[in-house]
This record gives structure tokens, sequence and C-alpha cells, in this order.
């Protein structure tokens, strides 16, 4: 196994590549095209997952909102603050949203300082582009407020990465999105670090439904569920 100094070039590469999806303005559609197909069901996903936490109209910041569906979703919050650089202009002050609604177009690297504490912050399919991820983490638990709750879900990476590249725009988005996934090591990793005694739950993305991992180790398809709850 090798030294995990040796690693990280690799890994910063294949996170640059990843990221230039949502920052360049040819290739930003392509990404926004694919997650508009996927949202709904990881939203529905994060909002089930939400509402089994039992709280009374929670303060809920949504890290990487997209199109802010979870908001939709869930039958009573007291606020909900979605985050993203939404490099596709999704939210603007022409978009009438409830008053208890507010979108920032802000990274994770740079929330402002005007977004408080929650009692819920949620990460949904975004977590691996982050650039310190383990860091970030540390950073939002603090933005927790006492016994608040931390649900990141992402894709998880269990063979090597792919070293081919695709002709075609939609098929290299998805090798680059695969290789920057975190493996089940980097996930333990980040929980030890920065988010100690959280829970890690495996789960399968069928296309229509998302079920917990039957222990399948097919390299694609699979997701974790980081949930964090604040002493």
């Amino acid at each position: 196994m090798g030294n995990t100094s040796d690693l990280r070039p690799e890994v910063d590469s294949s996170r640059e590549r990843a990221r230039c999806w949502y920052q360049q303005p040819d290739l930003v559609p392509i990404a926004r095209a694919h997650d508009a197909k996927v949202e709904p069901l990881y939203s529905a996903f994060v909002a089930d997952k939400i509402a089994d936490l039992g709280l009374d109209t929670p303060d809920i910041i949504d890290i990487g909102c997209g199109e802010g569906i979870l908001a939709t979703l869930i039958d009573d919050f007291n606020s909900y603050i979605g985050i993203d650089p939404d490099g596709s202009d999704l939210h603007t002050n022409t978009v009438k949203s409830p008053d208890n609604v507010q979108f920032v177009r802000a990274s994770v690297e740079g929330i402002p300082s005007t977004v408080h504490c929650a009692d819920v912050i949620v990460s949904s399919l975004n977590v691996a582009l982050w650039d310190d991820p383990a860091r970030r983490c540390a950073e939002l638990r603090g933005r927790l407020r006492p016994s608040g709750h931390l649900l990141i879900v992402d894709l998880m990476r269990v063979g090597p990465r792919l070293m081919r590249s695709a002709d075609e725009k939609l098929s290299q988005f998805l090798i680059d999105q695969h290789n920057v996934s975190l493996t089940r090591e980097d996930v333990d990793a980040i929980c030890r670090t920065s988010l100690p005694g959280a829970d890690v739950s495996i789960f399968e993305d069928k296309s229509d439904a998302i079920v917990p991992s039957d222990g399948a180790t097919s390299n694609y398809g699979n997701l974790f569920l980081i949930h964090y709850r604040k002493a």
C-alpha cells in the first residue's frame, strides 16, 4: 500500500477534473443536465432522513443545494438556507421564494458569516468535490447547534479509478465524478478526524429508489450516508 503523501497528487488531480464540470461555462450545462435528473431522488432520500430525526420546525442548511428541491419536500421547517456556487444561475433575484427560504451563492469553502447555526445541515452528492472534506466537515460541525445533526450522502467508490477518457462529454463527466468519489476508507478517516461518533450507512442507487446495501461489491451505484449528531 502506498504512502498517503504519494497518493495526494492523484487525489488532487481527480478533484480538479471533477470540479471543472461545475466551474467552466462550456461544461456546466452538461453537469447541470445530469444533476437535474438525479436531484429529485436524492432530495427525497434526504428529506426522509430529516423526517426520521423527528425535529420540530428545524433551521436547515443545504450545502450544494442545486435547485433547492429539498425545501419543497420537507413538511415543516423554520428556515432553509441553500448554499451553492450556482454556476447555472438557478437562483436569481427574479425567482420568488417563500420568506423562510433563502439561497446563498457560495461554495462550502466560502460560506459567509451571515449564515448562522442550524439544527440540521445536509450535503448531497458534493462532499467529494470539496477542497478538503475533513476540514470542511469539521467547520460544518461547528455550525451545528447543540444536539444538531449533520447528514452527508455521496457516491462511494469501491474499485479503482478508471484510467480512461471518453469522446462523449457526458461519459467523461461520469468518469470524472466516479474517480473523485470517496472510498469507505476515506469516509472512515473523515469521521475519525472530524466527526467522531458519526454513524455510517451504505446504500445502493437503483435508479428509481435508494435502498440499503445488500453487501454487494459492484463498483457502481454505491452510496454512503454519514449521520453525525452534536452533543
